[in-house]
């Protein structure tokens, strides 16, 4: 059985997919909590809450930092690749300067004295398996906490770089928490579900714009 993620139509598709996954990660993670101790399978998927929203919150600081990105990555100050049309650095430097204070806020110092920022701290701790995982074992990660001080920025850059859409879109209900919501949108527009398109414009909250290659063809 061949397994595969969402289709992109972009670059820009790549980062609205990490900010999408952070989020759902974040929003679906307090079900999994309660749940955790109910089966054998509960706290392997509580795990995957965590080691979701930390994976996707890796690959934003490196991308919106620059601290961390590799040459073939997408940069947020290489926004030719993108967003497919240069910037000049005032649009986009407070939003990096902002995610590089946050993070430096999660920074953690270690009996060497060296200063681990958030994203090495990831990696350390999940992205590698390391001796720290096991002798310097962090007690736990503020994700709600992450989340709201990472929202603004999200908005932000959500707000300066995504096409206009519009208010319509295609929701479903998450089977972890009744007012969890779900937006189909690929490549910066909004699609609207048939009902909808009946119905007529709807308001919702949404936390994820996953991109169902079936439903975008």
């Amino acid at each position: 059985m061949l397994h595969h993620r969402s289709d992109k139509n972009s670059h820009l598709d790549t980062v609205l997919y990490e900010i999408d996954m952070l989020r759902h990660c974040s929003n679906t993670l307090a079900a999994k909590k309660a749940k955790k101790s109910e089966s054998e399978e509960a706290e392997p998927e509580y795990n995957l809450g965590i080691e979701g929203f930390l994976i996707h919150l890796r690959n934003l600081l490196a991308f919106l930092t620059t601290l961390h990105s590799r040459n073939t990555d997408l940069r947020f100050d290489r926004p030719e690749v993108w967003l497919g049309r240069p910037l000049a650095e005032k649009e986009y430097s407070d939003l990096r300067d902002k995610a590089q204070a946050f993070n430096d806020s999660y920074s953690e110092t270690f009996n060497g004295g060296k200063k681990v920022d958030c994203h090495d701290l990831i990696s350390k701790f999940l992205q590698h398996c390391t001796p720290e995982r096991y002798e310097q074992a962090i007690v736990g990660w503020e994700i709600e906490k992450m989340l709201e001080e990472l929202k603004p920025i999200l908005a932000e850059f959500e707000k300066r770089f995504t096409v206009p859409v519009s208010p319509k879109v295609r929701v479903w209900t998450s089977p972890e928490s009744s007012h969890s919501t779900a937006t189909i949108r690929r490549f910066g527009v909004t699609l609207a579900s048939e009902e909808e398109e009946q119905e007529g414009p709807t308001a919702v909250p949404a936390y994820s714009r996953m991109l169902l290659h079936k439903l975008c063809r």
